[in-house]
């Protein structure tokens, strides 16, 4: 059986003892012109059959049942001892049907009575052609289920060696000894290639597999690498590097470079990729696979098809010196509602320029402290629609997602805020305001601030609405909920001047004093001795 163009080509071998029947059958075979026949031979004995069916192993023999020396029932009992697959189709006369019965019972396809017509042996052939399609289809199917499974059974393997799954009597260089793997190399690394699936269609794994299969098998042919690759949970590629003592991080980023080309060359996905350190044990290739799998955090700050290699990164810093003054600045044009200066800034921190020095940790803390800035804005104006913000950087695929974001959900905050604020007075704004947030440091320049107002016009008109300036409306509000809590004796003093803004019980104590002219204890006492009479 050969293969051309994808489709399969048979051979058929012609044998009897008479030429004359030989060359007629050839002939009629040529007539008829079979598509699926590519190859005719023919033998005019048994001793000759069988030296052609050995050599040639024809998928299909047509042949005389009886013959001198080695009749058609010796080589097709040949062919079954040599394990030689060819199917069968008997010539017989009349008179040889014991012949006939006994050949059925070696398996034979069918039979054709002497003289056969050209419309009987097509018929017969064709019949045959079907049955080893049909053979070959099964057999097909069964092998991609046999590599399916073993696939399955070596990729369930390996993510338990690099998920932490091995039990303590089990080791790597043991497991993979059970899966019939040898590593032939001295040393070890793992790299991750992690697409971009556009959608949850299995079509797009499959195809970055096959590219990656296509490459792998051209690079596992190299004297010094050998690559295992599979699946992992994320439904990243990993790859297993046994390579020789020479190779280093360039060699093998190069490797992954030239298998990103191949995908990026035939699937529309961006692909990420990251490579851990080199060990000479086999038994470190979890630490490899974890060291690949930290730098992958770091795609936010690389290009799609560039290689991040873990020992890059030791030399990253470990904080951010200038987080709060940036924070702070948020802060303010948050308060402000100025849209304008919010997208620069957060263009500006998210930025690769501004973050290609920090280390993973102090990114995602930046990125925390500023959704926890938008959760707080949204909270203290009854905006529960943002309390399902996205809080984990890594939900996102590169920087610019993360500036769109930010910046849309600041701007639909902002957004709602002053229409729901709209046509309502300034003052009862920012007197709500306070009795949300009086446990806050809340100044007079945050609440003019709040209201789009300036300092000095906006103290003029809270006097005249209320008949006391901001800061004593900040105080009376602060010191009725410490009254109401003092009233509960499960609080502590020292709980309560926290919970109404007061850092320092000191400064709480002398406060309360000036407003209600005693102290907080003396309250207390006086509430316990009205209890005791």
């Amino acid at each position: 059986m050969t293969q051309i163009r994808g489709d399969f080509m048979y051979s058929v071998l012609l044998v009897d003892d008479e030429e004359v029947i030989c060359r007629g059958l050839k002939s009629m075979l040529e007539r008829i012109g079979h598509v699926d026949i590519d190859e005719i031979y023919t033998a005019y004995d048994g001793d000759k059959a069988l030296d052609e069916m050995r050599e040639k192993k024809p998928d299909i023999i047509i042949t005389d049942i009886r013959m001198p020396v080695y009749s058609g029932l010796d080589i097709i009992r040949a062919a079954s001892e040599q394990a030689i697959d060819s199917k069968f189709i008997v010539l017989s006369g009349y008179d040889d049907f014991e012949y006939v019965k006994e050949a059925f019972k070696l398996g034979v396809q069918d039979y054709l009575l002497k003289p056969a017509g050209m419309e009987e042996l097509k018929d017969v052939l064709e019949k045959v052609i079907a049955n080893i399609k049909e053979e070959h289809q099964q057999k097909l199917s069964q092998e991609h289920r046999k590599s399916r499974y073993l696939h399955a059974v070596l990729e369930n393997s390996l993510n338990k060696i690099f998920s932490g799954g091995l039990q303590p009597e089990e080791g790597v260089k043991k497991l993979f000894h059970e899966l019939g793997i040898t590593l032939k190399k001295p040393c070890f690394s793992v790299g991750i290639i992690s697409p971009v699936y556009a959608s949850s269609d299995g079509e797009a794994g499959r195809i970055v597999l096959q590219n990656i299969d296509d490459i792998g098998s051209i690079l596992s042919d190299k004297d010094d690498m050998d690559i295992l690759y599979f699946f992992d949970y994320r439904n990243d590629i990993v790859m297993v590097f046994n390579i020789g003592p020479l190779v280093d991080h360039e060699k093998l980023s190069a490797c992954m470079i030239k298998m990103s080309e191949r995908i990026k060359k035939n699937t529309p996905m961006e692909c990420f990729m990251s490579l851990g350190g080199i060990e000479k044990d086999v038994e470190k290739l979890p630490k490899c696979y974890e060291q690949a799998r930290e730098a992958l955090e770091y795609r936010l700050i690389y290009n799609p098809y560039e290689v991040i290699r873990y020992p890059s990164l030791k030399a990253k810093n470990s904080s951010m010196g200038n987080m709060e003054n940036l924070l702070q600045k948020l802060d303010r044009y948050i308060r402000d509602q100025n849209s304008v200066e919010i997208s620069n800034l957060i263009d500006g921190i998210f930025s690769r320029e501004h973050l290609k020095n920090y280390n993973m940790e102090s990114i995602r803390l930046l990125y925390r402290s500023i959704v926890r800035r938008i959760t707080d804005m949204a909270e203290n104006c009854n905006l529960r629609m943002f309390a399902e913000i996205r809080g984990d950087i890594s939900e996102f695929h590169s920087l610019s997602d993360i500036r769109i974001y930010l910046k849309a959900v600041i701007h639909d905050a902002i957004a709602h805020i002053k229409e729901k604020n709209r046509g309502k007075s300034p003052v009862d704004l920012v007197k709500k305001f306070v009795r949300e947030n009086f446990n806050k440091d809340i100044d007079m320049a945050i609440a003019a601030n709040m209201v789009s107002m300036s300092y000095t016009y906006f103290s003029k008109l809270f006097k005249d609405e209320t008949g006391m300036n901001y800061t004593d409306y900040l105080i009376k509000t602060r010191m009725e909920k410490a009254l109401e809590l003092l009233n509960n004796p499960v609080y502590r003093i020292h709980d309560i001047a926290v919970s109404v803004g007061y850092g320092n019980p000191k400064h709480f104590t002398r406060a309360f004093k000036n407003y209600f002219g005693i102290s907080p204890s003396e309250y207390r006492d006086s509430l316990s001795s009205q209890s005791g009479n």
